[in-house]
């Protein structure tokens, strides 16, 4: 029994997560009369999904790999946007993910360079992904193949091998390929679109920024993915990495945080936010 308002509401079932039913929703019309409306839910029954990642050479399951599903428009979800399940959606020790979704055809997809150690075998499995077709209560299986990233080559024999201790200086500049895209308006005005935007100057997009006479490329990032042989890796600084969310937007736009570091998010703005990390390797917060 609700006590609710009169109003238009958006009414939501979750069912348990251990059945093979799925959420279902509802508009939901509150009138001032009578005082006692019934509403009845119907919640219908999920596709049963088997995500498998495995070695391509031994045939072995491979874990903590994650996955996508692709909207309308070419936009790739979190898999709990359509599952009955709780996260973490990410593949077991034996490369397994069971889970249920929701009846229909979508594309779904491996996250790319979940694993450091592992890459995919097929890159059409992290562009366009699988397409399935899943009626309601039918089970199927989605296996993906990914095969262990080549070592890092020994120096040629005519190239003198460097001390581990002897510093190297690596400069250069990453240049923008093409014309810059032009700066486009992604949140209207400050604040969440979703809950109505207030009076204030436009948030742009600023993830792809382009000086246009050098046509140098800002906020990148240029890592080693494994440290290479005989190289130590020095510790992780203590220090905190301080973010802030001011304007709707990150500020520094980019960060570097090493494992271990602690990262403080500070909100700036006067509204309420969601700060949502989607680490490459590991379970997204």
């Amino acid at each position: 029994m609700l006590r609710l308002p009169t109003g238009l509401y958006r009414l939501r079932g979750n069912p348990a997560p251990e059945t093979d039913y799925v959420f279902s929703e509802l508009e939901l019309k509150v009138d001032e009369r009578p005082r006692t409306q019934p509403v009845a839910l119907l919640i219908g029954r999920g596709s049963k999904l088997t995500f498998r990642v495995i070695d391509a050479q031994t045939g072995k399951g491979v874990p903590d790999f994650s996955f996508w599903w692709m909207r309308e428009k070419g936009w790739r979800d979190d898999l709990g946007k359509i599952s009955s399940r709780q996260g973490p959606f990410t593949t077991n020790q034996d490369g397994e993910l069971r889970t249920v979704v929701l009846p229909g055809t979508r594309r779904y997809g491996l996250s790319s360079d979940q694993s450091l150690d592992y890459a995919k075998t097929d890159q059409a499995d992290y562009n366009i992904g699988r397409e399935l077709k899943l009626a309601a209560g039918e089970e199927a299986t989605i296996e993906f193949k990914v095969h262990l990233r080549p070592a890092a080559e020994p120096p040629a024999f005519d190239e003198p091998a460097l001390e581990s201790n002897a510093p190297v200086a690596i400069a250069g500049r990453v240049i923008f390929d093409g014309p810059p895209p032009p700066p486009t308006i992604i949140g209207g005005q400050i604040g969440s679109v979703s809950r109505g935007a207030r009076n204030g100057p436009p948030v742009f997009d600023d993830s792809v920024l382009v000086d246009p006479e050098t046509r140098g490329l800002a906020n990148v990032v240029i890592y080693f993915d494994r440290a290479p042989p005989g190289v130590s890796v020095p510790a992780a600084p203590k220090t905190q990495v301080a973010l802030s969310v001011t304007d709707a937007g990150f500020e520094p736009r980019i960060s570097v945080l090493r494992r271990g570091q602690t990262c403080v998010f500070t909100n700036l703005d006067p509204e309420r936010l969601n700060v949502h990390i989607r680490p490459l390797a590991n379970t997204s917060i």
